[in-house]
């Protein structure tokens, strides 16, 4: 009766081939819009005379697309569709009726387009209004029932004709148990007469008590056919596995969002997570990292402790703490390594922020007067702080300012790879690679040629204005290099 060998459907979702009057008009270049889409591919199934198939699968993966081919509303993109007798299709319900006539006019209407005639749509209207639940209604004009009242009398129109075939998308989801009742005594007669019907739709446990086989569809892909209830188990474990997945995914980075403004290079943590997870930090539920709240107490404690002229903020993320500067008169500029971050920041300092890595900082020597590394040392490997250090005292002309991951101790030799849980990637859960004593990172700085300033650490503690005081340090060039500087 129905035969699919290898059956695609390819959409051109960029609307090249179908522009609207209004592109056209305008002349507007749809060629940079999203391109192809295949709504089914590769589909293989033969569906026999007097079988009922049930048709499965989430939202858009291809359920109704592949009914449209068997319909032959709609031709394939690529392989065969043969189909052996004629279709009754319950795809659009409705569609031919006129709001204005009433639900009898109605009936003889839609009876007609499905190939019957005025005599037969006679002998049935009883059944008809009967199954559909409308018999007092029978003289009202449609425009006065309800919408599902109008559904169900379509579908009661459909399930009474003479088609040898008949394909249904979710319209069993209309009516109340007692409508249901009634459709599955009709759905009783069609398989006494030998008819083939094809059910699409979400209600698994009537498609299992209905149906003969399933299909399950994924991504327009057919995923398996058999058994009902062997293939709705396969569907129920593959959803759950999805929506346990998803659900896991997003409680973690809507936990972890905050720790994210990076700029290490080679991978050492997952670098492009603002790419991959637009939707996350967009909807995270941080009010900070979207109005930045806390960035303007890092601007402020710039401003006040340091007085620059000129600053940069490394791992500046979308550029609050630039914009909190240069509204207050600094020549301020920051560079993050994600591309997202960068490109999402406020109009007003998008020219001032570079994409950059913090291991090859795209400036010249001494160009700032302060430069800032909040939550970003913990990013990297143990490998690269040597580096990272390097770079930012090659930019400052004096002072460096920062906050480190701690451990406890005062140990100069203290420090270790991050042991939290790890992702899918293996990279550790928060993207932090590594927690040292304080003694640890003070000795990295001075190895680098740097001098403490624990009288502005001490500062910034006792006022704590900063989010995480117990983590400051500030660092500056030592006084003879900086005198041979200012004499260059």
């Amino acid at each position: 009766m129905i035969e699919l060998k290898n059956a695609g459907k390819m959409y051109d979702v960029s609307g090249r081939n179908n522009p609207s009057i209004f592109s056209s008009i305008i002349g507007r270049n749809n060629s940079s819009n999203s391109p192809s889409l295949w709504a089914v591919r590769n589909i293989s199934l033969n569906i026999g005379m007097g079988e009922f198939v049930g048709i499965i699968g989430e939202n858009g993966s291809g359920k109704t697309t592949l009914l449209r081919l068997i319909a032959g509303i709609t031709k394939p993109t690529t392989g065969k569709v043969r189909i052996k007798g004629e279709v009754a299709s319950l795809l659009e319900l409705g569609i031919t009726f006129q709001p204005e006539l009433t639900a009898r006019e109605n009936i003889y209407l839609y009876g007609v387009v499905m190939g019957l005639t005025r005599p037969e749509i006679g002998d049935r209207l009883g059944r008809i209004t009967g199954l559909a639940g409308i018999g007092k209604f029978l003289d009202t004009r449609l425009a006065e029932l309800s919408t599902g009242m109008c559904v169900r009398l379509a579908f009661a129109i459909a399930m009474h004709s003479d088609s040898p075939i008949i394909l249904i998308d979710e319209a069993l989801a209309v009516g109340d148990i007692n409508f249901e009742k009634r459709c599955m005594d009709v759905f009783s007669r069609l398989r006494a007469e030998r008819r083939t019907v094809v059910i699409a739709g979400h209600d698994i446990n009537n498609i299992e008590r209905l149906c003969d086989r399933v299909a399950l569809l994924e991504k327009g892909r057919l995923v398996a056919v058999g058994k009902p209830k062997k293939i709705i188990k396969i569907y129920k474990r593959m959803m759950g596995k999805k929506s346990e997945r998803e659900s896991r995914k997003i409680k973690r980075y809507r936990t972890d969002i905050a720790y994210f403004r990076n700029s290490v290079k080679k991978g050492f943590y997952v670098r492009d997570y603002f790419d991959r997870h637009k939707d996350v930090t967009k909807e995270s539920g941080y009010p900070h990292y979207r109005d930045g709240v806390p960035f303007e107490e890092q601007a402020n404690f710039i401003a006040e402790y340091f007085s620059p002229e000129k600053a940069l903020d490394v791992g500046c993320a979308k550029g609050f703490t630039v914009k909190r500067l240069r509204e207050r008169g600094i020549d301020a500029y920051g560079i993050d390594i994600s591309a997202y971050a960068v490109s999402s920041a406020p109009k007003s300092v998008k020219q001032f922020i570079k994409k950059a890595d913090i291991l090859s900082i795209p400036w010249p020597d001494n160009q700032f007067d302060v430069v800032s590394c909040i939550e970003t040392m913990e990013h990297l490997h143990p490998k690269e702080i040597d580096k990272a250090i390097r770079e930012m005292k090659r930019v400052t002309k004096d002072y460096i300012f920062l906050t480190m991951p701690l451990i406890a101790g005062e140990g100069s030799s203290r420090w270790r790879i991050s042991r939290l849980p790890t992702d899918s990637r293996g990279m550790p859960h928060h993207g932090h690679w590594i927690y040292a004593t304080r003694r640890w990172w003070i000795d990295r700085f001075r190895e680098q040629g740097l001098e403490r300033c624990p009288e502005m650490e001490q500062r910034a503690i006792r006022k704590k204005s900063l989010e995480y005081p117990e983590k400051v340090f500030i660092f500056r060039k030592n006084q003879e290099k900086r005198q041979n500087m200012r004499g260059k």
